[in-house]
């Protein structure tokens, strides 16, 4: 016969058994549950109505495609404001392979800022896919990330972004390193990286860059008490304002509100600029605005004192453009280091930065094109004095040449003057317009460089 004592005691036990399952099962953490295809979805949206990305013609964001190199930058580009200074850079040649792509002028301003780089064998490979690690490399570089010591890439670019923020140290990105990135996981970690880690300023990447608070839903503190009446206070003289404020000094603009029911102080502020690097005949594109800050960016001005030659800085935008004049370095020297002073205004309130810009001397003289469009029209019989033109430091040290002229025609040698009669055996009645490709060739010293086009010479009929 079973007393009460046992009759109660299985019961007491499967209670105490369901408190222990149920404690465990709050101290077991959730599974890591991967970004999928909403997530994706989510970023693209954010990063559409920002401007950053664009959908295709069908009006599908195709999160499942392939990413290209030249595609990750201009996302990048447009994520820090630049989109404007990169449509003006159209055509820049920042590397051997970049300036007939659409991209260009994106590829030109990631450069300048130290965001994107190419290969060693000087190409930048705009429509190459982008993997997982390059992704994470690029956006690294945006936020100033450096990579973890001691490891190896892409392990140390990685890791870096982990102990960030920008990947989950839960995900495992390094298996998947040398994987192509979908569109839709590039634009999840880029909009993870622009949206949610802090840069120096405690700001994120977008509200850096675009001018405006844009970053997650803030929580609203409970207000806070009243405070306790004050006794009056003896009237305070007022303090002397100086003539002239110091560097990175603040003032108060009039007319403004602030918490306080005063004037709200303005600040500006220029984080430290790299030291640039550039070739003679190189176009230039570095925006001064990337490194200011400040509480009222919308009334930045920049001025610039010691650029190279062929330089000049947008005093609305910040931007420094220009090409690299072939005067900057003489002598026969190899190079020549400016020191550049920038200075970033809000009213009365300015600050400055002191650079190195070095400029390498280019033994290279470079040829303008005097085609149209690739091709260059004459009749036969038609007498010809064309002066190649050219550009370069040094012309007296130029040797012409040419290959493919119509017969008739020569370049001499020294000054690239084209000129002769073209003879009139070279189309006929069956073939009345024969095209010749020619190429016209500039030697300087050990470089040559030299343009192709089409001479489309025209029958004549002297019968």
């Amino acid at each position: 016969m079973l007393s009460k004592r046992s009759l109660f005691a299985p019961h007491k036990v499967s209670w105490l058994a369901a408190f222990a399952i149920a404690v465990t099962l709050m101290l077991v953490p959730a599974a890591y549950a991967a970004p999928g295809q909403s997530d994706y979805q989510t970023a693209f949206d954010f990063m559409k109505n920002l401007s950053v990305v664009d959908g295709f013609p069908d009006g599908q964001a195709h999160l499942n495609d392939n990413l290209t190199r030249a595609q990750l930058v201009a996302v990048l580009v447009r994520a820090a404001g630049q989109d404007n200074n990169a449509k003006l850079l159209t055509g820049a040649v920042s590397f051997s392979d970049t300036g007939s792509t659409w991209a260009s002028g994106y590829i030109a301003v990631a450069k300048n800022q130290g965001w994107a780089s190419g290969y060693p064998d000087g190409k930048f490979r705009p429509d190459d896919k982008v993997t997982y690690a390059e992704l994470i490399q690029i956006l690294d570089n945006a936020l100033g990330i450096k990579p973890t010591p001691d490891l190896s890439w892409p392990e140390s670019a990685i890791n870096a972004a982990i102990q960030a923020g920008i990947i989950s140290a839960d995900e495992d990105i390094a298996a998947l390193a040398g994987q192509f990135a979908p569109r839709g996981a590039a634009f999840y970690y880029a909009n993870n990286a622009f949206l949610n880690v802090p840069l120096p300023s405690g700001k994120n990447f977008y509200s850096t860059y675009l001018g405006k608070d844009i970053g997650p839903a803030k929580k609203t503190p409970p207000p806070s008490p009243p405070s306790p009446p004050q006794p009056p206070q003896p009237p305070q003289p007022p303090a002397p304002v100086p003539n002239t404020p110091s560097p990175g000094s603040t003032s108060s603009p009039p007319n403004s509100d602030s918490d306080s029911g005063g004037t709200p102080s303005v600040s500006v502020q220029l984080r430290a600029i790299p030291d640039q690097v550039s070739d003679e005949g190189e176009p230039v594109a570095v925006s001064a605005a990337v490194y200011a800050s400040g509480t009222y960016p919308a009334s930045f001005s920049y001025k610039a004192a010691g650029l190279p030659a062929g330089l000049d800085i947008d005093a609305k935008t910040g931007l420094i453009s220009g090409t690299v004049f072939y005067s900057n370095v003489v002598n026969d020297a190899p190079s020549k280091d400016f020191t550049v002073t920038l200075s970033v205004y809000s009213g009365s309130v300015y600050d400055q930065r002191t650079f190195r810009w070095t400029i390498h001397d280019k033994e290279e003289a470079y040829l303008v094109p005097f085609d149209d469009g690739g091709v260059y029209n004459s009749y036969e019989g038609e007498q010809k004095e064309i002066h190649v033109q050219a550009i370069g430091a040094h012309p007296e040290r130029w040797i012409f040449s040419a290959e493919g002229l119509p017969r008739g025609l020569s370049i001499d040698p020294h000054t690239g003057v084209i000129s002769g009669t073209i003879s009139y055996d070279i189309a006929d009645g069956a073939h009345p317009t024969v095209g010749l490709p020619v190429t016209v060739s500039v030697h300087d010293v050990d470089a040559t460089n030299q343009i192709s086009f089409t001479w489309r010479v025209y029958n004549v009929d002297l019968n």
